[in-house]
């Protein structure tokens, strides 16, 4: 959701500032009045094509910037700068980054529906956004995506433990250990492996 658009030498737009709040806005006027460039406006921020033309006559660049909540309900803000010479500049929170990424970002939070533009409804990738966004549960993805990051973590430490005990057996077989009688559980030392070699049992605890 768009919260501020600001635009300045756009066009024919000198400077122009729009704080929206929470439901739905509309943007009324008479052909010529600048509703295309406000649309054009926020293409630039998706990561379209930039040109000089674009650029107010007699200005040195052209910018573009909006503030908007994302699905976690965080801010974002995206900036693009067009010179006069045509040169480009993306920028998402305050940071330099390509096109590409200023495309990536801005297609999750911009959306223009129009005559053959993109609809996010129509792409799968964003229908769990749609959902979770519609169910109000953007608050507890920040939760569910750090508790992913701990398990994922913890799962390749036991990956890693298991590659360090699987040495372990490899060292102890080719140190004489000849047979392993089986494996044991025990719920405060976890699992115990059993070897045998003349007549001596050996535990290894993990």
């Amino acid at each position: 959701m768009i919260r501020f658009l600001s635009i300045r030498d756009l066009a024919v737009i000198d400077r122009l500032e729009l704080e929206l709040d929470a439901g739905f806005t509309i943007l009324t006027g008479e052909t010529g009045a600048g509703k295309s460039i406000l649309v054009g406006a926020l293409g630039l921020l998706r990561g379209a094509r930039a040109s000089s033309g674009l650029v107010r006559t007699g200005a040195e660049r052209a910018v573009v910037e909006a503030m908007a909540e994302d699905a976690d309900g965080g801010e974002r803000v995206l900036r693009r700068e067009v010179s006069a010479r045509g040169r480009s500049r993306a920028f998402v929170d305050d940071r330099l980054v390509s096109t590409a990424a200023l495309r990536a970002v801005g297609a999750r939070l911009l959306d223009i529906h129009g005559q053959h533009e993109h609809q996010a409804l129509l792409d799968p990738s964003t229908h769990l956004d749609l959902l979770d966004r519609h169910a109000g549960l953007g608050p507890l993805r920040g939760s569910v995506r750090e508790a992913f990051a701990e398990v994922t973590a913890n799962a390749r430490g036991y990956d890693a433990n298991a590659r360090v005990d699987g040495a372990l057996v490899q060292e102890m077989v080719s140190g004489g250990v000849e047979t392993i009688v089986g494996v044991s559980y025990d719920a405060q030392l976890g699992p115990i492996l059993l070897f045998g070699t003349g007549g001596v049992m050996v535990e290894v605890y993990n």
